[in-house]
């Protein structure tokens, strides 16, 4: 069956570090300001924790997961918080390539999202101007399940109309493409741009 519709995750995939070596000197500091071994153990805590777990199925904002974590790591006043929030993801954003790439996909394929996020995803890919291409958007604070539960999968599936074999699915977590992989979606473990082009030319779809 003809592949019809490309389905993108965003955080790791669409949006990343736009620097890295900044981003990981950054955090690196902000994990020793919070008290944590290291910008590992610190991300391990902010999304392995059960405020993400809340967070990402609509059990809990995103500005109270953050407030609950930071308060409890020594940030108790507003303004820490707030300036601790405006700096930790601040050069998050997409690459030249990625948007090209998009670009160059809009209007032949059907572009969709699945994302395990926040109620704030949507105004995310508003501000960086990239929702227009995108539809729909499956946002699993708005659904009630995440990835890899078969049952985000196929919610998406359902909004999107089509049939499993139709959909290329690109995530940066392997546990999210078995889960497709065993659904019957084909899928691509993102690492970079370049490679996806790869996959994407081996398929025929560049």
């Amino acid at each position: 069956m003809t592949i019809t519709t490309i389905l993108f995750d965003v955080g790791g995939v669409l949006i990343r570090p736009l620097d890295q070596a900044a981003a990981d000197r950054r955090h690196d500091k902000f994990a020793a300001l919070l008290g944590f071994e290291d910008r590992r153990a610190m991300f391990s805590r902010f999304f392995s924790g059960p405020e993400w777990m809340a967070v990402r199925v609509g059990e809990m904002t995103w500005d109270g997961m953050w407030r609950q974590i930071l308060v409890a790591h020594g940030l108790k006043e507003p303004e820490a918080r707030d300036q601790f929030m405006a700096e930790i993801f601040a050069d998050e954003g997409i690459t030249d390539e990625m948007r090209k790439l998009v670009e160059r996909l809009h209007g032949r394929y059907q572009l969709a999202i699945l994302s395990n996020a926040a109620d704030t995803l949507e105004a995310t890919l508003q501000k960086l101007d990239i929702a227009r291409y995108f539809d729909p958007i499956v946002n699993s604070y708005r659904i009630g399940a995440a990835k890899p539960d078969e049952k985000a999968f196929a919610i998406t599936l359902e909004q999107l109309n089509v049939q499993p074999e139709q959909v290329f699915f690109i995530d940066d977590r392997e546990v999210n493409t078995t889960t497709a992989e065993a659904m019957g979606i084909k899928s691509h473990i993102f690492t970079h741009v370049s490679k996806l082009e790869t996959a994407l030319m081996q398929l025929g779809i560049l």
